[in-house]
């Protein structure tokens, strides 16, 4: 279930995002989600790319993860956040 990868990823950082008070959060349609994944290695890289969010905001930001069954074959998963992102000249 993707949707239990999900969850224990945000469930590791969330004590780092409470210690930098940092909002993390679930935002999505899809209450489970089949998938064919090698769910270890999708949980480090999802654990990673939420981690690199908290490191880079102030207090009081967002970081919000949405988990998107897109059809019967493909689903998505779409980390963000209310920073200032990545300057254009970089």
């Amino acid at each position: 279930d993707l949707s239990a990868v999900v969850d224990a990823a945000i469930a590791a950082l969330r004590p780092k995002a409470e210690l930098l008070r940092i909002g993390l959060s679930r935002d999505d349609e899809a209450a489970t989600c089949e998938a064919v994944v090698d769910a270890t290695q999708i949980q480090l890289a999802l654990r990673a790319v939420i981690d690199n969010g908290l490191n880079a905001l102030r207090p009081g930001a967002c970081v919000v993860v949405e988990l998107r069954e897109v059809d019967a074959d493909w689903a998505e998963i779409e980390v963000r956040d209310d920073g200032p992102g990545i300057p254009a000249a970089v």
